[in-house]
């Protein structure tokens, strides 16, 4: 046993995961205020998870993906192989959506769309996604 989880997994592993499921329930407490119409409390409470998740993204994720992705895409077979570069792809994707989103609804109000709630909602979908993809990867993996 390597991590604090449990399983064979590395340490910082395990601390990667904790914090991304902690985001993602930051994240969640964002959305619920806003449907709660509690905007003072949803907007900086999401921009914060937002650019805290760039963290994990740029010194976890992005560094050890190739390694990653290559050990795990030789054991098991079909799409269960492609699971991690699937996570990799759609947590860049999100974690630039997310951006774009904070710095539309702070800075650049004039950016598209001009209904801003549709791209919150996509934004939080696949933010929920890659929290769960993720949690998927670790499932398998460890």
């Amino acid at each position: 046993m390597n991590g604090i989880l449990g399983t064979q997994a590395p340490l910082w592993t395990d601390l990667w995961l904790i914090g991304t499921v902690l985001l993602g329930l930051i994240a969640s407490y964002g959305a619920f205020q806003a449907r709660k119409e509690q905007f003072s409390k949803h907007c900086p409470v999401v921009a914060v998870a937002a650019f805290l998740n760039w963290i994990p993204v740029i010194f976890l994720l992005l560094p050890t993906s190739p390694d990653f992705i290559a050990e795990f895409e030789a054991s098991p077979a079909g799409f269960v192989g492609s699971l991690p570069l699937i996570h990799l792809v759609l947590a860049v994707f999100t974690q630039i959506l997310m951006t774009y989103t904070v710095v539309r609804m702070y800075w650049m109000e004039n950016f598209p769309p001009q209904k801003p709630k549709i791209l919150m909602k996509t934004t939080m979908s696949f933010w929920f996604l890659v929290v769960a993809v993720g949690v998927g990867v670790y499932l398998i993996a460890f």
